[in-house]
């Protein structure tokens, strides 16, 4: 029996390995020894630097698959990913690059898009005492938007209007919707001092959508809004 066949043999009855090289009995050189091993348990705290799994990863018991202390990226398959459990995400801020819908939420099914999300957004905006842009969402894409404003008086009582200006996708045409009409608010008053409104438009991609204060006559007068698409 030769020497690396001997180690093979005795290597199998002990680890429940196979050894196996080229040409070369120690596996040095152009062919270096390789470790196989088609099943079996690896022992506890090894360390196996970049294999390959070909045939696929099972994992059973009860014990934590921990990757939390590699800086690495994780990339899954190209398959479907199913995760069984639930499911929580880090505090870490999160990406999700998608070409795709939500199709199902809460076991229902989505129409559109699959859910709404906020294309632009602003808070705060302090007016210029005249017409003031609060927040624009530049080269939409042509769908169904909602508009959402709330102005607050503070120190002073002022008189808003809140609208959005865009092209209407039907009738290609520019065009301002009234998201607060003419209002006038009461400085820091805890019912009359702030006033909010909501606007559905059909957006072309033309142009931007603009939501402001088309009127506003205070500096201290702020105000915030939300750009939603909604299909």
């Amino acid at each position: 029996m030769g020497l690396f066949t001997g180690i093979s043999k005795l290597a199998k009855e002990l680890l429940g390995v196979v050894l196996t090289d080229g040409k070369n009995a120690l596996g040095t050189g152009a062919n270096p020894l390789v470790v196989s091993q088609s099943s079996g348990t690896i022992a506890a705290s090894s360390t196996i630097t970049t294999p390959v799994i070909a045939g696929g990863l099972t994992a059973s018991g009860s014990g934590d698959n921990d990757f939390s202390t590699s800086t690495g990226g994780f990339k899954t398959s190209t398959g479907a990913n199913v995760l069984g459990g639930d499911t929580s995400v880090g505090t870490k801020h999160t990406t999700l690059i998608a070409t795709g819908v939500v199709s199902k939420y809460n076991n229902e099914s989505t129409a559109g898009v699959g859910q709404s999300y906020i294309e632009a957004v602003a808070q705060d905006v302090a007016s210029l005492g005249s017409s003031t842009n609060l927040v624009t969402k530049a080269t939409p894409a042509t769908g169904l938007y909602r508009v959402t404003i709330v102005a607050s008086a503070h120190t002073n009582g002022d008189t808003v209007v809140g609208d959005v200006t865009y092209t209407d996708a039907v009738t290609g045409v520019a065009s301002t919707a009234t998201v607060i009409a003419s209002t006038a608010l009461t400085a820091d008053s805890a019912t009359a001092g702030f006033k909010s409104g909501s606007v559905l438009i059909r957006a072309s991609a033309a142009t931007s959508i603009v939501a402001r204060l088309s009127t506003t006559a205070q500096t201290t007068t702020k105000a915030s809004a939300v750009i939603e698409r909604l299909n």
